[in-house]
């Protein structure tokens, strides 16, 4: 009878466990695949520096925020941004030669502990792209997200560009 029971235990888990497998959410590995490197910068810009007065908050660029930068940031990051709902972000900014303290071009990624605490952060910042549909670009997948936005409409074509690839690496992910 313990066999038995063991054995349809066993068989339940595993019904239940194998549709989900192909399922499995994001981990901050995927950071490395999707970030952009050195040879994604477009003429004339550079990785942006961080200006003295930031650097408590921001440590790098480009960086993998700690926990402090998420808490102070998400709420400036997109409106009404819940921290707690963020696993981990990384962040890249793209500046200018002439001007290297700038943000002309910013990249976030946003990694959420799961698609159901995603869910309504994404429409936060699915609104807020909406607004700004000129200057910014929205790529999510599961818990995933990636968040471009520039300052002037002139450099739009960048963050379409990097979008349409990293949304091909996500596809085959």
């Amino acid at each position: 009878m313990k066999r038995v029971l063991s054995s349809s235990a066993f068989i339940v888990v595993l019904i239940l466990a194998v549709p989900l497998s192909g399922l499995s959410e994001y981990g901050v590995d995927v950071f490395e695949k999707v970030r952009l490197m050195e040879q994604d910068i477009p003429e004339g810009y550079i990785f942006g520096k961080i200006p003295p007065f930031a650097r408590k908050v921001l440590k790098g660029n480009p960086w993998m925020m700690d926990s402090q930068a998420i808490q102070r940031l998400t709420k400036m990051i997109y409106p009404d941004g819940n921290y707690a709902m963020i696993k981990s972000i990384h962040v890249t900014i793209l500046a200018d030669k002439k001007t290297p303290f700038g943000d002309d071009i910013v990249c976030y990624i946003i990694l959420y502990h799961n698609s159901h605490t995603a869910k309504d952060e994404i429409k936060k910042i699915a609104q807020y792209v909406d607004f700004n549909s000129d200057r910014a670009v929205l790529i999510m997948k599961m818990n995933l997200v990636v968040f471009f936005h520039v300052d002037a409409v002139k450099d739009f074509h960048h963050i379409k560009g990097y979008a349409q690839k990293i949304e091909s690496v996500l596809k085959n992910l």
